[in-house]
């Protein structure tokens, strides 16, 4: 339960937010059987791509094909050399999205790229904990944008779900003394998101 693999159209999406360039370490902490991790590979194969997945036997099945498992659990997991690119679909249940994503926040790089999928939960929820996510995403300057009804229902879907969903897109700044400023602004990243959007609709 609460295992929804991403489906190729939106993974593709996703991976090409993300802007990987040759030679970027990338970190898909929730690989799950291995769809977005595969979109990272197929698009990127010169990228340094690490997997981090809690089920094992998931893991045995990522490592059957070649990708480099380092740990099982995202929360728990640390890289001292940090991430130029994290792109993920996080559990959805009880909030586990909005943790997923801050956590995943700092294991990026100065100047790294956050692409995450999660759950329209934390968007209306009125729990402090909800609340304090979308604080932080203002204080990042992050943006996200609805995605259409149905992304996880559609035939290309191996389990569906009728969930509404997100993209977040986060920017970490080169600087990190920027970070204890004022909110940054979201038009730049917004941009990211309707440009790959509209190139998946051509």
């Amino acid at each position: 339960p609460g295992y929804f693999p991403t489906p190729p159209t939106l993974a593709r999406r996703a991976v090409a937010a993300a802007d990987i360039q040759p030679g970027h370490r990338v970190l898909e902490p929730s690989a799950g059987s291995g769809h977005m991790a595969r979109e990272i590979r197929d698009a990127h194969p010169d990228a340094d791509l690490h997997a981090i997945e809690f089920n094992t036997k998931l893991q045995g099945y990522l490592r059957e094909q070649g990708f480099n498992v380092v740990h099982h659990d995202h929360m728990a997991h640390d890289d001292p050399h940090g991430y130029d690119r994290i792109v993920m679909n996080p559990p959805f249940e009880h909030g586990q999205d909005a943790e997923h994503v801050r956590r995943a926040y700092d294991k990026l790089r100065p100047g790294g790229r956050l692409v995450a999928i999660t759950s329209e939960g934390p968007f209306f929820r009125s729990d402090k904990k909800s609340q304090a996510f979308r604080d932080w995403l203002d204080e990042v300057g992050a943006d996200h944008d609805r995605l259409p009804e149905g992304s996880f229902a559609g035939s290309d879907a191996d389990r569906q779900t009728g969930v509404n969903t997100r993209m977040i897109v986060i920017d970490k700044p080169h600087d990190r003394s920027a970070e204890a400023g004022k909110a940054r602004p979201r038009r730049v990243r917004r941009n990211v998101i309707a440009l790959v959007w509209g190139a998946a609709h051509a």
